[in-house]
């Protein structure tokens, strides 16, 4: 991945309309915000507490499923290969930093890393992985992409080592395989009731015939 292709930028660019002082993509309503902003929400939230962080998580979880959703219903991105490659490029033209895939497995994971982000770099050099905007809305779009409740873990942070974020966005089954449970309750707190939680806005959505829950 990395490079984003022409066919995405056609995709994007002819479905970005501005009129009457509003910003619409893809039929959502969107704002355009300064890294700063997403620096001070992020900083208020690891202030405040864990409650704080999953909110962000959680807000951004959504707007990464409604944005996601729209792309695979308006272009008919039946298979999974184009769900994923129009995912990927969308989330660097969201200048979310430069995209570049490990490896990954339709319905399972999804591993990659990214160079060049700009919210972490804000941060370094920080204690702690602060990507908490970016996981979210990895994981919400990562549930079209892989037709299943997805959640992203951070296992590098740019704001720390100066050089890459790595992300792990993946099912519980996966999560739970792969990591040490203690790290994620570190990121998650509660992930069981997180994915509640997400099972019920699947299905209050009437998305339940095409997401595995």
């Amino acid at each position: 991945m990395g490079t984003i292709t022409e066919i995405t930028k056609m995709l994007i660019s002819g479905n970005i309309k501005f009129k009457e002082g509003q910003i619409v993509l893809m039929g959502e309503k969107v704002f355009l915000l300064p890294v700063s902003y997403f620096a001070e929400e992020t900083r208020r939230a690891m202030k405040e507490g864990m409650d704080n962080i999953m909110d962000i998580y959680w807000s951004a979880w959504v707007a990464g499923y409604h944005i996601m959703k729209n792309f695979v219903r308006g272009y008919k991105l039946k298979k999974f290969e184009e769900r994923y490659k129009v995912a990927m490029d969308v989330l660097q033209l969201a200048g979310m930093g430069f995209y570049e895939t490990i490896n990954f497995k339709r319905g399972e994971y999804t591993y990659f890393k990214t160079r060049n982000n700009p919210l972490a770099q804000s941060f370094f050099p920080s204690k702690k992985p602060i990507c908490h905007f970016i996981r979210g809305a990895n994981a919400g779009g990562g549930v079209w992409v892989h037709e299943t409740i997805m959640n992203c873990l951070e296992e590098e942070c740019e704001s720390q080592n100066h050089k890459e974020c790595v992300f792990l966005n993946a099912t519980i089954d996966v999560l739970r395989k792969r990591v040490k449970s203690s790290y994620i309750k570190k990121q998650f707190a509660d992930i069981d009731s997180l994915i509640e939680r997400q099972k019920e806005f699947v299905k209050r959505m009437g998305d339940e015939k095409v997401i595995k829950i």
